[in-house]
C-alpha cells in the first residue's frame, strides 16, 4: 500500500446530480434492493459476462481474511470489483476506480511526472486484478487524460482525474462500476474502507509492496480534528474543504505507497457499497495523529458528470 512528507501516495453533487444520472446512466447510485454477489472459493470463478443493462454499481463480494499489513488485511478475489491497477511499463504505480463502462476515476497526481503530466499512451488500466504476481490479462489501454481544472502537478489541490479508455469495459461478476456519493454527507465518525496494492511500511526495511490486493478499515475524522492533529506534530498543512482525513488517533493503519488514486469506500455489507474518496496525500504512512488525506468526493460529482456528458 507510495507517500512523502506531506507527499503522494503514488507508487503511489446534490440533486441535479440524481436527475443526471437518471438520465443519462452513466455513473451509478447505489439500489434500493441490493443483492450481495456471491463467490464460493478463494479462486476465480468462471467468467460471467453480465449485460450492460443489468449492472448495479457498488456490489461487493463477501471473503475472507488472508493475511495482515499495516493494521490491515487482506482482500478476497472479487471483494472490490471496481478497483484497477494503473500500470506504467508494465509496473504497478497506483489505483483507480471504474465508475463507467468507459471511464476510470483517479487522483491527478498519480498522472504527473514532476511538473508535467504522463501521456495517456504511457498508461494501461488492468481489470480484474488481485494479485500482481498473476497479472490479469484483462488490460485495458488509456485515450484520454482529463485532468480537474484546477489541478496543478505541483500540488495536492483538486487531486482529481478521470481516465477514458480506448473500449468499453465489459462487465462481469468480477469486474462492476462503484457507486458513487449523492449528497453534501460529511462523514465524520463513518467507518470506512481502502484497498490498495502499496508498501505494508512507509520503511523499507520493515515492509514491503504488496502483491496481493489489501484492505484496512479507519473512522473518516473531522477536517478540524485532522487539522488540529496535524499541528499538534508541527506539520503545517492546511486541509482544505475539497479534502477529506481518515485515519485514528494512535496510528497503525493507513493507506501508504503505491495507494495513490485507490478508493476510500463505505463498504455496504447488505446495501451497495460507495467510494467516497481517493487517496492523496499525508505523512509518512500511519504515524500517531497524523492521518491520511483523501480528494472529497461529494465535492466533485458536478465536474465528473460534465466530462461525462462532454466526452
Amino acid at each position: 500500500m507510495k507517500k512523502k512528507e506531506k507527499k503522494t501516495r503514488k507508487g503511489g453533487g446534490g440533486p441535479e446530480y440524481l436527475s443526471w444520472i437518471k438520465k443519462k446512466k452513466k455513473i451509478l447510485i447505489p439500489p434500493k434492493n441490493h443483492i450481495i454477489v456471491q463467490i464460493p472459493s478463494i479462486k476465480f470463478p468462471r467468467l460471467k459476462i453480465i449485460p450492460v443493462a443489468n449492472v448495479s454499481c457498488g456490489r461487493v463480494v463477501p471473503g475472507g481474511r488472508l493475511g495482515r499489513i499495516v493494521g490491515g488485511v487482506a482482500a478476497h478475489p472479487g471483494e472490490f470489483p471496481w478497483i484497477v491497477s494503473l500500470k506504467r511499463y508494465g509496473g504497478h504505480f497506483c489505483g483507480g476506480t471504474i465508475i463507467h463502462e468507459r471511464w476510470v476515476l483517479t487522483a491527478a497526481h498519480c498522472l504527473c511526472n514532476g511538473p508535467s503530466s504522463l501521456s495517456a499512451s504511457q498508461i494501461n488500466v488492468t481489470l480484474r486484478e488481485h494479485d500482481l504476481s498473476h497479472p490479469s490479462h484483462f488490460i485495458v489501454p488509456v485515450h484520454r487524460i482529463v485532468f480537474h481544472p484546477r489541478h496543478s502537478c505541483t500540488s495536492f489541490n483538486h487531486d482529481i482525474a478521470l481516465l477514458e479508455l480506448t473500449r468499453n469495459v465489459q462487465w462481469s461478476d468480477l469486474i462492476r462500476p462503484a457507486c458513487l456519493p449523492s449528497g453534501t454527507l460529511s462523514y465524520i465518525e463513518q467507518k470506512v474502507t481502502v484497498a490498495g496494492w502499496g508498501w505494508t511500511d512507509e520503511n523499507p526495511s520493515k515492509g514491503k509492496r504488496s502483491n496481493i490486493l489489501q484492505k484496512v478499515d479507519m473512522s473518516v475524522l473531522s477536517n478540524q480534528m485532522c487539522q488540529a492533529w496535524y499541528q499538534e506534530e508541527g506539520k503545517k498543512i492546511n486541509v482544505r474543504e475539497w479534502q477529506m482525513c481518515a485515519g485514528h488517533e494512535r496510528g497503525g493503519k493507513d493507506a501508504c505507497w503505491a495507494d495513490s488514486g485507490g478508493p476510500l469506500m463505505i463498504v455496504g455489507g447488505s446495501e451497495a457499497s460507495q467510494v467516497i474518496g481517493l487517496v492523496s496525500t499525508g505523512i509518512g504512512c500511519a504515524r500517531p495523529k497524523l492521518p491520511g488525506l483523501y480528494t472529497r468526493l461529494t465535492r466533485y460529482i458536478d465536474w465528473i458528470s460534465d466530462t461525462l456528458d462532454i466526452h
